[in-house]
């Protein structure tokens, strides 16, 4: 699902009941690039759908110029992807978002260390992420061992 910069949360409550039926799914991946209608809450949504998906082995998520989304909801997609146990390829692009802060970095690594050595293939973009800092960053790759490719 790309080029969708119209879609409020109330979209990916839908678009999460839609997801929650395809347990076979293996490979999502969603641009929801220069969407302000989508806040925390949505991605709140779509956690809860991801969350049945257990054969997911890609999953691509671009939240590029979001600027309502933040921790809240990145913690939550987070969690809820370690249920996916099979994951072994997370692209995330978070580029230009000002409010997400360490706590999502903390929250990513918490899933890359749950994951463990099925996740090999990670590709993280936050550039101009303004409240992450070097400390988030390190914590973030603390525990990552088994990861074989980042960019």
């Amino acid at each position: 699902m790309t080029d969708c910069p119209a879609i409020p949360d109330e979209g990916l409550n839908e678009l999460s009941r839609g997801i929650e039926s395809l347990k076979l799914l293996s490979v999502l991946k969603l641009n929801f690039s220069r969407n302000s209608k989508i806040t925390d809450f949505g991605i709140q949504s779509l956690a809860e759908g991801i969350k049945h998906l257990n054969c997911l082995t890609t999953f691509e998520l671009t939240l590029e110029k979001c600027s309502n989304i933040g921790d809240q909801g990145l913690c939550d997609l987070f969690s809820q992807l370690r249920n996916c146990k099979r994951l072994n390829t997370i692209l995330l692009n978070m580029k230009n978002n000002s409010i997400i802060s360490d706590k999502s970095l903390l929250s990513l690594g918490f899933l890359f260390k749950e994951i463990g050595e099925e996740l090999v293939d990670v590709s993280l973009i936050f550039a101009s992420c303004s409240k992450l800092t070097d400390i988030g960053l390190q914590n973030l790759f603390e525990d990552s061992k088994y990861l074989q490719k980042i960019k």
